[in-house]
């Protein structure tokens, strides 16, 4: 069997090596723009705050893939697909030369690039963006160089990528400007008692918010650049773009157009099955590619490496017959804000009332997470859920160790768990973990009493 692979980071690394691993006869070749595999650009913000080297990012590499025989084209670009040949052509990024593969299944795992605004669609000194290794590096050099200097960093766009990178500078002793189009940050996660607590933060660790603006124009003027908004203008030396991302489909996507092949899409965003199956039965989609299936039963953009990993091995699983099925995405998420740790997973309740207008009420508690005998730390816990028949649809957490937390919160909102289910599930208890009542558990009793709890703005 021919497998061919379009990308090669997490989830057509993942897809390599699972089919490798899994039955060695199978001949895969992997096409990537990059020098590198496999980069956890989830750390670059991480990376550049504490020097760690970048090349300490990766949990593969090329010379390792190559060794289990997997076939790598690094620097090299499919150009074309004929999916009636079952056919890649592919070109050299480095030297004239092109040529074609033939694929008994092929993977789409090109992922996605940062959306550029048109005031940045030329490169400007000093204006950056954050996504694969090229960009840590430039980002880490920068921090690198003129850490403590007092020189002025705007970030643009306030969600996660924005607000790690808003620690690193000001960690690094740089003046930071954080602008966000939306009225608050972190919209899409949280509500907004979560979300003024991390704005707090910021601005407690010396950020400036410029918020509900959306930048006009980018203009560098004698080594300085001159944000402009419809509000206000604002001085930086450097500034770094985190507005978001879109697929890397644009060559799948007219291949089937020119060829009247129904590849479904959506902007881009290719809609796959349960096993990462596209519209075409030999082909897969994963990864920022591919769209997922989210626990309210649509199918959403949900750009997450755990997504991405969680796909390729469903997709990988199919190829080799073992019927692994896909489950719901919660959109689970977790940041790190400074002294706090946030984590939601499922519905915000400003979402929840729009899709379920009417049909969703919400409760928050503030509790601890042991006994008040030990060292013991805050924990504010939200849950979202239907007012009838009480199904969980979300929940949002502050707390040291909120990642922890929200993986148990994640299974209760993909299997429909109602407040009645979680207050009597089987959970541990010892004092060094926890409290003879989960603080989710404790959560849903006030809830399932119709107690909103305290508010924590």
């Amino acid at each position: 069997m021919r497998v061919v692979i379009v990308g090669c980071t997490h989830a057509g690394t993942a897809v390599a090596m699972t089919l490798k691993q899994q039955d060695p006869s199978i001949e895969i070749t992997a096409i990537e723009k990059n020098t590198t595999v496999s980069f956890l650009s989830c750390g670059i913000a991480i990376g550049a705050q504490h020097n760690i080297p970048m090349n300490k990012m990766f949990y593969n590499s090329v010379e390792n893939m190559r060794s289990l025989g997997i076939k790598l084209f690094m620097q090299h670009e499919a150009t074309s697909v004929d999916y009636a040949t079952k056919t890649v052509h592919v070109s050299s990024m480095t030297e004239s030369k092109t040529f074609s593969l033939q694929y008994d299944k092929l993977i789409i795992s090109c992922g996605s690039a940062p959306i550029i605004p048109r005031f940045a669609a030329q490169p400007i000194p000093n204006v950056m963006l954050c996504k694969n290794f090229a960009h840590a590096e430039t980002i880490t050099k920068y921090v690198q160089e003129f850490k403590n200097t007092g020189k002025s960093v705007s970030v643009l766009g306030g969600g996660y990528i924005g607000i790690e990178l808003c620690e690193t500078f000001a960690e690094n002793g740089f003046k930071v400007d954080l602008i966000e189009g939306e009225d608050r940050i972190m919209k899409k996660y949280f509500d907004p008692e979560f979300t003024t607590e991390a704005q707090n933060m910021l601005v407690k660790y010396g950020c400036n918010l410029h918020l509900g603006q959306l930048v006009e124009a980018i203009t560098p003027v004698n080594g300085k650049i001159t944000l402009k908004t419809q509000k206000e203008e604002i001085q930086a030396d450097a500034v770094v773009l985190c507005i978001g991302f879109r697929p890397n489909t644009d060559m799948f996507v007219k291949s089937a157009v020119d060829q009247k092949v129904d590849l479904q899409n959506n902007r881009g965003v290719i809609t796959v099955n349960e096993y990462a199956q596209t519209s075409l039965p030999d082909i897969y989609a994963v990864g920022d590619a591919a769209c997922v299936k989210y626990f309210t039963g649509e199918n959403r953009y949900i750009p997450l490496a755990t997504n991405a990993v969680r796909q390729a091995i469903a997709a990988s699983a199919h190829i080799l017959g073992v019927p692994i099925k896909l489950q719901t995405s919660q959109g689970t998420s977790c940041i790190k804000v400074f002294d706090m740790g946030l984590a939601s997973t499922g519905l915000t309740l400003a979402d929840a009332k729009i899709m379920y207008p009417g049909e969703v009420s919400s409760t928050n508690l503030k509790t601890k997470t042991r006994p008040e005998f030990l060292d013991v730390q805050d924990v504010e816990v939200k849950l979202v859920y239907k007012t009838k028949g009480h199904q969980l649809l979300g929940v949002q957490i502050s707390a040291e160790k909120a990642g922890e937390l929200i993986q148990t919160a994640s299974l209760l909102v993909q299997y429909k768990s109602t407040l009645e289910e979680i207050i009597l599930t089987d959970f541990q208890f010892n004092p060094w973990y926890g409290k003879p009542q989960h603080c989710l558990q404790e959560a849903a009793t006030l809830a399932a009493f119709g107690v909103e709890g305290e508010k924590f703005e």
